[in-house]
């Protein structure tokens, strides 16, 4: 009989940012393993435009939103799932993969009614950690009081996303222990399955200038923190009035006062929308990911080596990339946290010669497509579910 597989997301698998280009890896990775096997994929999402939708409509409201934290749960994905159970239900899957663990009453639910279905949980984040970087700017008593709602919510629900699951996939080794520090991880079948970007970026922009460049949400307090230091104690000190260097910063939903400090910096450059990475980063630019804390960045390291750049990047914004910093031969990976090591790692940037940026964009390109491309996703996403169906 045709198996039957389910992708359950909340986040558009044909849209932009890091949860999209995760939910667009397990999309890819499934779609190749029912297609090699003749099964069957349906999908649950914000998309309209997929072929293999199960059903129509999934929304997201603030009313909903806000709803499901006075219910005790995480995303607007709850009343979603009431709505649509009864589909899913009917659909009878062999396989459901739910796309974060803030679906732990969905792997709940599942489980009780269909007890034969296999659920594979992707563990994208540490939820419960990532609200602590998204609302680190958040000071106010009643912000303080919103954020301890929300991790109590967060909590209950990955954990029943970790204790229903058959399967769970880290993005990382780290991702890996915290989740068997913070909760009970028994007899469940897990694999790391890295950040996986669809293909290389192949960058034609040209710059009369060397340029340094921020790419990351900037309604994320995490990344925000990072970047502001970045300009007050590195940019500003240093590299002012260096005319033969630029900094761009791409990033949706800058708050005035970032706005307000790019206008003061001559040789900085802030791009508030932008069709895509080739249209604002020129070629031979060097990214930094400042982040301290938090699960941003981790995608935005793959796509650096995907356009063959070189990356100055924080211990946090490296997680996940060790075997990359291992098969670096060029210094075009650079580890940097301090002033100090950032200062340094914009000069040495400098100093390159066109022939060693080209040579660290063929290095940077081959890292990408032996760790970080869809051959590894789908590889190891082939390997789970025939683990999981055969147990």
């Amino acid at each position: 009989m045709k198996k039957k597989i389910l992708l359950i997301s909340d986040n558009k698998i044909l849209g932009f940012g890091g949860g999209s280009l995760e939910e667009r890896k397990y999309y890819d990775g499934l779609n190749n393993y029912v297609e090699t096997h003749g099964y069957d994929l349906k999908v649950i999402s914000p998309d309209n435009n997929l072929k293999n939708t199960l059903i129509d409509g999934v929304t997201k409201s603030r009313k909903w939103d806000i709803l499901s934290r006075v219910c005790g749960h995480s995303t607007y994905m709850f009343f979603n799932w009431k709505k649509y159970r009864a589909n899913v239900l009917a659909y009878n899957p062999d396989i459901i993969v739910i796309g974060r663990s803030r679906f732990g009453f969905i792997a709940k639910d599942v489980k009780h009614n269909l007890p034969q279905c296999k659920v594979i949980c992707n563990m994208e984040n540490i939820e419960y950690d990532y609200v602590t970087g998204y609302f680190a700017n958040k000071t106010s008593k009643i912000k303080k009081l919103y954020v301890a709602l929300e991790k109590y919510c967060v909590k209950r629900d990955e954990t029943n996303a970790i204790k229903y699951a058959d399967a769970l996939d880290y993005l990382t080794q780290r991702d890996y222990k915290r989740a068997h520090d913070l909760y009970t991880v028994e007899n469940k079948r897990e694999m790391i399955l890295p950040i996986c970007i669809e293909k290389e970026t192949n960058l034609s922009k040209k710059a009369n200038k060397k340029t340094i460049v921020f790419i990351g949400s900037l309604n994320y307090g995490s990344n925000v923190d990072a970047l502001l230091k970045f300009i007050q104690e590195i940019w500003i000190p240093f590299f002012l009035m260096n005319n033969d260097l630029e900094f761009v910063i791409g990033g949706s939903n800058p708050n005035e006062s970032l706005k307000q400090l790019v206008t003061q910096i001559p040789n900085c450059v802030l791009y508030e929308n932008f069709a895509n990475l080739e249209s604002i980063v020129p070629v031979q630019a060097m990214v930094i990911a400042p982040i301290q804390k938090g699960a941003g960045m981790k995608v935005k390291v793959a796509e650096t080596l995907s356009m063959g750049l070189m990356i100055a990047a924080s211990d946090e914004a490296l997680v996940g990339y060790e075997k990359a910093l291992e098969l670096d031969k060029l210094g075009a990976i650079i580890r940097a946290n301090t002033t100090a090591e950032y200062k340094n790692a914009i000069i040495d940037y400098c100093n390159k010669s066109q022939n060693e940026m080209e040579q660290i964009s063929t290095q940077n390109k081959k890292l990408y497509y032996m760790q970080y491309s869809y051959n590894v996703s789908r590889q190891k996403i082939a390997e789970l579910c025939e683990e999981i169906l055969m147990h």
